[in-house]
């Protein structure tokens, strides 16, 4: 029954594409909807509120899309790059890296632990 199940499930399921397109249709319908909700809301205040609650939003958003995004992507393409070239560079620095690495995961792993047992 169970096999059954898998083969309709792969035959109903809609290509990548379609799902792709139905997840950013649903993450843009859900976005229209709260901003509508919000600016409804603010406009119950006057427009001075409003006007000053979709300024602070629009900064913020220019804030995040140049200034946060640039440099997360950049420190996540960066620092992976960096600490493979230190590895590989061998010697007494590919050793420091692989010691840090090796210490610093194992007191995570031992602070969770004790953590959950509390």
């Amino acid at each position: 029954v169970l096999g059954r199940a898998r083969r309709l499930a792969a035959r109903c399921a809609p290509p990548p594409l379609a799902r792709l397109v139905l997840a950013w249709a649903f993450m843009w319908g859900a976005f229209a909807s709260l901003c509508v909700v919000s600016v409804a809301y603010s406009v119950s205040f006057g427009p001075g509120v409003t006007r000053a609650l979709l300024a602070s939003w629009g900064i913020s958003e220019a804030q995040t899309l140049g200034v946060e995004e640039p440099a997360l992507i950049a420190i996540a393409v960066a620092v992976p790059a960096a600490f493979e070239r230190l590895a590989d560079s061998g010697g007494a620095t590919g050793e420091a890296v692989a010691q840090f690495f090796s210490v610093t995961v194992g007191a995570c792993v031992v602070a969770v632990r004790n953590f959950l047992r509390q």
